[in-house]
């Protein structure tokens, strides 16, 4: 506020001089006249210089109090703050959540029948924990599965746990003296898997079959690890024991995998990892769970199985994921074609299917990054 000019003081005094002596005789006024003149200009000058200096406070005050243009306050980790001021999570861990999901499901079964309209529905919960020294990987699998429609079909499985360890100590250390002498440390980073109640329906493409699979227990080898031990590149192997429901356990009702061998691989994608890739190969030789295990006819079966899966968005922080997998493979032990009934007259059989679909998810914390 700019101060007021000289001459508006003078005016002010001179009204103030005119009220003094229009109350008071000439005679008598002379000492006061100068007295209210001079309380004139005080006041005139108080009234000048006050409410400046209170406008300059309030604007310090305000400018304190304000952020900076165009700052944004740091959001937790695993979460952005926009430049309104608003928290969303944009981190979320693939291996501890809820998840619900819906798509489309063809398949070929391994008895020659084709579903081409088929809707199916998976379901499941994951969570794995890092120990505390980062060598150590736990991962659980509960009730993980998929029900199909428009030819029912039910694949799930009970319990899964699987460990990845890094060791500390090179099992083989090679030296190489070709040039300069260089050392090649071996690590074998063994862990441990094995699933129970794995029930699955018409495995062979049979209606009225079921197959129920008590459990696993396998030993595996990481032949890559990355840092957090969330990816890896692994062989498993190791029994199982399966019991045959239906008409084709009549005369072989518990199965033994004798062995089961696996190639698989967990991929993290992406700066935020918001993607995974995941793929599967597996053999597996049946025999007959006996004092003397016994072959069975076309006792085998093997299978491949690629999965990728990419978070597209979230609903209130709850992330929502495009899946797309395919699987074939072929059973030793499909039934003839030829044969009119059910029988023991076995085939290899080619089988095939596929899904593509949504799936959201839930209670999924962001990475924790160590």
């Amino acid at each position: 506020m700019t101060k007021r000019s000289a001459g508006w003081r003078v005016a002010m005094a001179a009204q103030t001089f005119m009220g003094c002596l229009s109350g008071w005789r000439v005679a008598v006024a002379a000492p006061t006249i100068m007295g209210c003149l001079s309380m004139a200009v005080a006041t005139a000058t108080a009234a000048e210089d006050t409410p400046a200096a209170t406008v300059t406070a309030a604007s310090d005050a305000v400018a304190k109090v304000r952020p900076p243009e165009g700052s944004v306050a740091e959001a937790a980790p695993g979460f952005y703050r926009d430049r309104q001021g608003r928290v969303m999570q944009v981190s979320f861990d693939f291996g501890r959540r809820l998840w619900l999901g819906v798509g489309y499901a063809p398949r070929l079964r391994a008895s020659g029948t084709t579903e081409i309209a088929p809707a199916a529905f998976d379901f499941g919960a994951a969570f794995d924990a890092l120990s505390e020294d980062g060598r150590t990987r736990h991962r659980f699998h509960v009730l993980d599965g998929q029900v199909r429609l428009h030819g029912f079909g039910l694949d799930v499985t009970g319990i899964r746990y699987d460990m990845s360890h890094r060791y500390q100590h090179p099992l083989l250390r090679i030296t190489t003296f070709v040039g300069d002498p260089e050392r090649h440390d071996l690590y074998l980073n063994i862990g441990v898997y094995g699933e129970a109640l794995h029930f699955e329906t018409t495995p062979r493409g049979v209606d009225g079959e079921q197959a129920l699979t008590f459990g696993t227990v396998q030993a595996t080898l990481d032949l890559w690890q990355s840092a957090d031990l969330r990816s890896y590149v692994r062989v498993r192997t190791g029994p199982g024991v399966e019991m045959r429901i239906g008409p084709w356990g009549e005369t072989t009702r518990f199965v033994g995998f004798a062995p089961q061998a696996v190639l698989e691989g967990n991929l993290m994608l992406g700066r935020r990892a918001l993607q995974q890739l995941g793929f599967r190969a597996r053999a597996c030789l049946l025999r007959t769970v006996d004092l003397v295990p016994g072959p069975i006819p076309g006792g085998y079966f093997a299978d491949a199985e690629a999965v990728y899966e990419a978070i597209l968005l979230a609903i209130n922080d709850q992330p929502v994921s495009f899946r797309i997998a395919a699987q074939g493979g072929v059973r030793g032990d499909a039934l003839d074609r030829s044969a009119p009934t059910v029988s023991s007259v076995v085939t290899p059989g080619w089988e095939w299917k596929g899904t593509a679909g949504f799936r959201m998810s839930f209670l999924s914390p962001p990475v924790v990054r160590r």
